[in-house]
């Protein structure tokens, strides 16, 4: 049987460098702590699961096995709380747009307690969360951080650099395993 793992460590993020105009990240220095990485309330794990499908909503693609083309269906894979969620796009103006992530159903225990029917909105620019292009680029390595696995060029001290996708306005985050809190 396959046992869920408790992370070791929690990580800081923390903006080192801005070359651009980032909508999202305006100054050096921004912290995000693990609860900011994600829409508020929803897991690194599931948002990780959606946010594919929740940007090629956001550019206009259309899934054509789904009847409703303005949405997808994407599942966490966490195979012991699984949890079915939609992610929708739904047009607020001629030039804005929301994707929503929707709890559909869930099976087993989610360790973070998502429940059927909650709502959360992928920021866009509009929420305190960290862009989710540099979320989706930093999961890989937060998550080998948090459960004690190492990265080829992390510095001794544990801090290592990493760099979101958009290469016109880089930002580079610096990562830092931090003792987990005990309770």
């Amino acid at each position: 049987m396959c046992e869920i793992k408790k992370p070791l460590y929690d990580v800081l993020v923390e903006v080192a460098s801005v070359a651009g105009k980032c909508k999202y990240h305006r100054k050096v220095g921004q912290v995000y702590d693990l609860a900011l990485l994600a829409p508020c309330g929803m897991c690194l794990d599931a948002f990780h699961a959606v946010y594919p499908y929740a940007l090629s909503l956001l550019y206009g693609a259309k899934f054509r096995w789904m009847k409703d083309l303005d949405s997808v269906i994407a599942q966490c894979p966490n195979p012991h709380g699984s949890v079915t969620m939609e992610i929708r796009r739904k047009k607020i103006n001629r030039k804005k747009m929301e994707i929503l992530i929707k709890i559909l159903e869930v099976k087993g225990r989610c360790k973070k307690g998502l429940k059927k029917g909650e709502v959360f909105k992928m920021n866009l620019g509009d929420f305190s969360e960290i862009c989710p292009a540099g979320m989706d680029a930093l999961y890989p390595y937060i998550s080998t951080l948090r459960y004690g696995g190492k990265i080829a060029w992390a510095k001794k001290d544990g801090t290592c650099l990493v760099q979101c996708p958009d290469h016109i306005n880089a930002v580079v985050y610096k990562l830092k395993r931090l003792p987990k809190a005990t309770k």
